[in-house]
């Protein structure tokens, strides 16, 4: 209580923030024999220290891989674009090319994969 007086006296406005709302994220894995990449990329401002990562999984949300690369500094929008090229980058890594792109969601075909 003390601190709240202490903000009044120097005329700090004090409110109520909201409450952070939650979401639930639903996972829906590929169908055989595709694999899914969930990719991601996050800035702590733009442009601000940053990262990416992603998941690869498969029909039944197994993780097959997953990486997680610090960006340095970086707009959200490119960090995000780093997470996407990332990915491909494996996927090439692994001699997969057949590639689908829905959003930030990539799919893999799991036959070359496990290549």
């Amino acid at each position: 209580m003390r601190d709240f007086i202490i903000l009044k006296n120097y005329k700090v406005s004090i409110h109520n923030l909201k409450d952070p709302q939650i979401k639930e994220i639903m996972l829906y894995p590929p169908t055989n024999p595709w694999i899914k990449c969930n990719i991601e990329g996050a800035s702590q401002g733009n442009p601000r220290p940053s990262a990416c990562g992603g998941v690869f999984r498969d029909g039944n949300a197994d993780v097959l891989y997953c990486f997680a690369e610090p960006l340095g500094i970086k707009t959200s929008f490119q960090a995000e674009l780093c997470g996407f090229m990332r990915a491909i980058e494996i996927a090439d890594q692994k001699n997969n090319l057949a590639v689908k792109h829905y959003g930030k969601d990539i799919n893999l075909d799991k036959k070359k994969l496990d290549n």
